[in-house]
């Protein structure tokens, strides 16, 4: 993904029961170009280093992994580029 060229993805844990897989863990990345999709759609890259957490679901169909599904601390990720403040700078503690 080019907005983040640097994306690095450390896995904290591994879930699987079934035919599911889920694994959760911190992505790191810099913001360096534009991205078209989600909550970073019209921001404008700021070179900053930024981390979120990710959540991933799949189902594993004959060893391999089938349909799927992410979350991501979308929010966090607009708090630390300057989008929107932080919350200790709302008066939000």
């Amino acid at each position: 993904m080019s907005a983040f060229p640097d994306y690095h993805f450390t896995i904290d844990k591994i879930i699987a029961e079934e035919e599911y897989v889920a694994h959760f863990g911190r992505a790191e990345a810099t913001f360096k170009e534009a991205y078209p999709h989600w909550e970073l759609r019209g921001v404008q890259p700021t070179g900053e280093k930024v981390s979120w957490h990710e959540a991933w679901w799949w189902q594993v169909v004959d060893g391999k992994f089938g349909d799927g599904f992410m979350i991501l601390d979308g929010l966090g990720r607009l708090q630390q580029i300057g989008v929107l403040p932080m919350p200790e700078e709302d008066g939000l503690e």
